[in-house]
């Protein structure tokens, strides 16, 4: 498990767990903790949906001083990863981000050449693609060079972020690759 903790005004205050070693295995360098700390998270988080997904999240466990949380891919070149991301509210307004690998498998895109110069929305969390009628599996397809996705968080993640329950119960990766 790894993660940071977050001031009140959502600037990285620490890492932990195996934050450098994640970074270093990703070619993250600008990932690494001495690249993080001291700076406003949104500063770090690409597309304007996640941003505002993960301040929603945010200000809900703040606002309930509960512990919420949500499912996220985060894909390597060969891998498809599932995690699951926990926020727990800390005194002051703070938070502690943590992030569990739960799943790690192959992944073997299939190539969609076809397709040319497309645009589309991808969902920051489970990586699904929308090409303009319902949300698909992202990892199925090898899209195109020229392909541009626009930011999106769909329904489904939309829906699946929870507030904990006990060990074993209330979280099911159902509807994540």
């Amino acid at each position: 498990m790894r993660g940071y903790s977050l001031t009140s005004d959502d600037v990285v205050a620490a890492t932990m767990g195996r934050w450098d070693d994640f970074a270093a295995e990703n070619d993250g360098a600008g990932a690494m903790a001495h690249a993080v700390i001291g700076r406003p998270l949104f500063e770090m988080v690409a597309g304007p949906a996640t941003v505002r997904f993960l301040e929603q999240t945010f200000y809900n466990s703040r606002r309930g001083q509960t512990v919420t949380g949500l499912l996220y891919r985060c894909d390597s070149p060969v891998q498809e990863r599932l995690f699951v991301m926990q926020v727990v509210p800390l005194e002051r307004g703070g938070l502690q981000v943590l992030h569990r690998q739960i799943r790690c498998r192959p992944l073997r895109p299939l190539p969609l050449c076809a397709l040319g110069h497309l645009r589309y929305l991808r969902c920051s969390q489970c990586l699904s693609c929308n090409f303009g009628g319902p949300w698909v599996e992202g990892r199925r397809f090898q899209l195109p060079s020229g392909a541009m996705a626009e930011d999106a968080v769909c329904p489904a993640c939309r829906a699946a972020a929870f507030v904990a329950e006990p060990e074993g119960q209330g979280l099911r990766p159902q509807h994540c690759g």
